[in-house]
């Protein structure tokens, strides 16, 4: 952390925070939707994907203009929708209000992450491993109290949990703009066009951003068909809640037992044998029907999750070479809205009508394993073009 800039340090904390907030509220909004506002799974699937497409499809825009514009103007009109969508989401229950409510929100997220993400993306590349590694650690911390917040704010009314993560949104837009001159991150007056065509010729960053789809179907599950499952076997809306307190519990210790690996291996590696580690969780889901048993999966889950997350923001980084940075972070995005939206909409359907059946979980299985070999052969390509590049250069001495 010493050797991070101050503002770093201050968007390092603030991570933690809106984490926090955001945890508070995301963890139970499907089971909110379904159990409070009894929307079918269809409506549940709708608002979800609405906040998914908004906020993953629109960054490919919104990175380019957070390129020519600057981050932190970006970041705090994403705050300030953000904080606007979930204080609306909470005071709104018919269908179409919620769904206007989650697009404020999507459009927040939109703003606000690729330009976040530049600017780490942006620093020295020997701190960007630590400096990601710090940022998921922030991350994983305030998704530990974020659940507990919100799942005893949800027994008192769902409503202060919305307000609670609001205020907090708009709060930090708020203080990042007092503190906007002190970041000093320039932005090149570039052409958005050189932009879009900068990243098309990016072959190998578009394979990779193409796989990680994969990846985000299976993310997506952590507050979808994980909790759904767990509220379905054991009866409990606390339980269910647990799943991602667990799961950021897990994230926190092995983000700091997995430091020095990050160091030590290949970026790609370490990404496709967290992929790995996600696949068999879900396979080893339905061998028993019992919460214990689906918090050690969850468990194994989130072991592979941390090796992915902050390995593909720094592969994103490497892969952008300084320049572009939002706009190669906008773009990723697509990945997350992809996956994301199949994920919705298939956590929700097969928790609903397949219920106790093995099915759900050897697909979500089957699509890591995909996912897996896919990263492998890509890895091997990677590499053989490294070694052709240093024969190459060695033949021209």
């Amino acid at each position: 952390m010493k050797s991070f800039s101050t503002p770093i340090r201050f968007m390092l904390i603030s991570s933690f925070f809106m984490s926090f907030g955001y945890f508070a509220v995301y963890a139970f909004l499907a089971i909110y939707l379904l159990t409070f506002l009894h929307f079918s799974a269809v409506q549940v699937g709708t608002v979800l994907t609405i906040m998914t497409i908004t906020s993953r499809v629109i960054p490919l825009f919104s990175g380019l203009i957070a390129d020519k514009i600057g981050y932190i103007i970006m970041m705090i009109a994403g705050l300030f929708l953000r904080g606007i969508g979930f204080i609306a989401l909470g005071i709104c229950s018919d269908f179409y209000t919620i769904s206007i409510s989650s697009a404020l929100i999507g459009f927040g997220t939109a703003f606000y992450e690729p330009a976040a993400r530049a600017i780490f993306g942006s620093q020295p590349a020997h701190l960007r491993k630590n400096l990601f590694t710090y940022l998921n650690l922030s991350f994983n911390c305030g998704a530990i109290i974020g659940p507990i917040a919100g799942g005893f704010l949800l027994l008192l009314d769902p409503l202060y949990a919305f307000s609670l993560t609001g205020s907090l949104m708009l709060l930090f837009a708020f203080i990042f703009y007092l503190l906007k001159n002190h970041f000093q991150v320039t932005t090149e007056n570039t052409s958005i066009t050189l932009g879009i065509q900068v990243i098309l010729q990016n072959k190998s960053f578009l394979l990779f951003s193409f796989i990680m789809i994969f990846f985000y179907i299976m993310f997506t599950q952590l507050t979808v068909a994980l909790p759904l499952h767990m509220k379905n076997i054991s009866n409990s809306n606390q339980l269910a809640t647990l799943v991602i307190t667990i799961n950021a519990i897990t994230g926190v210790i092995f983000m700091v037992l997995f430091r020095k690996l990050f160091h030590k291996y290949n970026t790609l590696s370490i990404i496709k044998y967290g992929v790995l580690l996600m696949s068999i969780s879900f396979l080893l889901i339905p061998l028993f029907q019992h919460p214990y048993w689906l918090f050690i999966c969850v468990i194994l889950f989130t072991i592979g999750e941390t090796l992915v997350l902050p390995n593909a923001d720094i592969a994103i980084a490497n892969y952008s070479n300084e320049s572009y940075t939002a706009t190669f972070f906008g773009f990723y995005q697509l990945s997350l809205a992809f996956g994301f939206i199949i994920g919705n909409y298939t956590g929700t359907s097969f928790t609903s009508n397949l219920s106790g059946m093995y099915t759900p979980w050897l697909i979500f299985g089957g699509i890591g394993l995909i996912g897996f070999i896919s990263l492998h052969i890509l890895n091997i390509k990677k590499v053989a073009s490294k070694e052709d590049i240093h024969l190459c250069n060695t033949s021209d001495l």
